[in-house]
Formats: structure tokens, sequence, C-alpha cells
């Protein structure tokens, strides 16, 4: 049986992505390590189209398929990073919860305004920006 992969601790990973430079580095990585991983979807609109990727399942946690985090642990052990502290400093940076890999590339507040446009044919923008009727 093969060894398993000796992993940094929670702290040392943290620590390692706090610095801006190192951190762009792995978040760039990984961003093209998911990107050849999960399945991309083309979303179409009569305004906008654009493109998500997806891993596929329902994000739920009575989905027994579902194995949410799966790509974001494969890429942090082969760097030997600690999944745990590299998920914390990804929803740190981003702002955001998130539940699963395919959410780390998709800007969902982006796609959800495109998805607003197309239904409505209103731009609804931000918060505090005039609307945008076409």
């Amino acid at each position: 049986m093969a060894k398993p992969k000796p992993c940094r601790s929670y702290e040392f990973t943290g620590d390692i992505l706090e610095h801006d430079g190192e951190y762009k580095k792995f978040f760039r990585g990984l961003t093209e390590y998911l990107k050849n991983k999960l399945q991309r979807v083309e979303m179409k609109g009569s305004r906008h189209n654009y493109n998500q990727y997806t891993c596929g399942q329902l994000h739920d946690k009575r989905n027994l398929d579902w194995k949410p985090w799966q790509h974001l642990w494969e890429y942090c052990i082969d760097l030997e990073f600690d999944p745990y502290a590299a998920k914390d400093a990804i929803e740190e940076r981003l702002g955001v919860k998130l539940e699963c890999d395919c959410q780390i590339i998709n800007n969902e507040v982006e796609n959800r305004r495109k998805d607003l446009v197309n239904v409505f044919g209103a731009d609804f923008g931000e918060p505090g920006r005039d609307y945008d009727f076409f």
C-alpha cells in the first residue's frame, strides 16, 4: 500500500496563503485545475450567453453522489497544503460561504444578474446604481 502524501499543518498553509503572491499563484492553479475537472455548460439567453462550470450534482447533503470539495482536496494534497485551511482562505478572500468546488470559478452574482436580464430584459445592476432598461 502506498504511503499517503504528507500534508502541511492548517496554520502553516494559512500563513503561506496570507501572502498575496502565493495566494494568487495557488488560486490561478486551482482555477485551471477545476476547469479541467468540472463540466462546462453554456448558458444561453436572449441577451447574454455565458459559460458556467458544474460538478453535475445537486448541492444537497442528502444526495449520496455529491462529493463537495473533492477536487480542492486532491489539488491541495498534490501541493501538500491543508485542504481545510485552503477552503477557509478562499472563502475569506471571495467573501462568501461556498458549498462546492464548482462555486469557486462561477461568479454566481454576475450569472444571476445575466439570468434576470435574459428573463426580464432589464439590467438590475448593483445596489446604488440606476437601472438600465433596454
